[in-house]
């Protein structure tokens, strides 16, 4: 399984663009997104998110290396679960469905074979020569 590289509680470069990024994302999200798709009121505690998260990043971003380890815990976890959630439905609204088609059909190729008389692209090798053995490159 892969496994994201964490951040050291010394790469305060890395803190500051998590502490920015989730302080601007996280009210773009809750505040303009999910009330604009889903006919929503404009919920106003995500506002407390960029006046907690901007401030420590810019002064202190080694304070946020906690709830950065905390982020990735649970989103690396969400992540996997997504992973085989979109990966099984897929498989099963997409390849199955097609594998009992072909096979409805009889277009699977595997079960087809080929008599001797048809015709093939193969082109059969001319055997080497002695001398090719000795230098084959």
């Amino acid at each position: 399984m892969l496994k994201a590289k964490l951040l050291k509680p010394t790469d305060h470069a890395g803190l500051r663009r998590f502490g920015v990024s989730i302080g601007l994302a996280l009210p773009l999200i809750f505040m303009a997104l999910l009330p604009w798709l889903f006919n929503y009121s404009t919920p106003l505690w995500p506002v407390l998110i960029p006046l907690w998260l901007l401030p420590l990043a810019m002064l202190t971003p080694g304070l946020l290396y906690y709830p950065y380890r905390l982020w990735m815990a649970v989103f690396g976890v969400v992540g996997i679960i997504n992973t085989y959630l979109i990966l099984s439905l897929v498989f099963v609204l997409l390849i199955t469905p097609m594998g009992l088609l072909l096979r409805l059909l009889g277009k699977l190729q595997y079960q087809k074979s080929r008599s001797v008389s048809e015709h093939s692209n193969w082109q059969n090798s001319v055997a080497p020569a002695a001398k090719n053995l000795e230098e084959p490159f």
